[in-house]
């Protein structure tokens, strides 16, 4: 009876053993999932031009509050990754 004890303890202890490695598991994959949008890229592509729609090259599209910009290639096309959706268009 004794070894039925100590066999059904060890069993139980195996199991919740078990059971908070499934809840850490859990838990960091819940945490992950919701921080990746956090850190998600905006993709921002676009053409640059003018009250004619004619190109404009070499106008600058900056992000703002930060530092981060391009140039606009010879027909006035831009791509740039952003965290947030506020750009602020300056020309040249």
């Amino acid at each position: 009876m004794v070894v039925i004890k100590k066999y059904f303890a060890t069993l139980r202890s195996q199991k919740q053993k078990t059971f908070i490695c499934m809840y850490r598991f859990l838990l960091s994959i819940v945490l992950v999932l919701f921080a990746l949008p956090l850190t998600a890229q905006i993709k921002v592509a676009g053409k640059v031009t003018d009250e004619t729609n004619l190109p404009l090259p070499g106008a600058n599209i900056l992000v703002h509050g930060t530092s981060k910009g391009v140039t606009t290639d010879l027909d006035g096309n831009y791509f740039i990754e952003v965290k947030r959706r506020c750009l602020r268009l300056s020309p040249m």
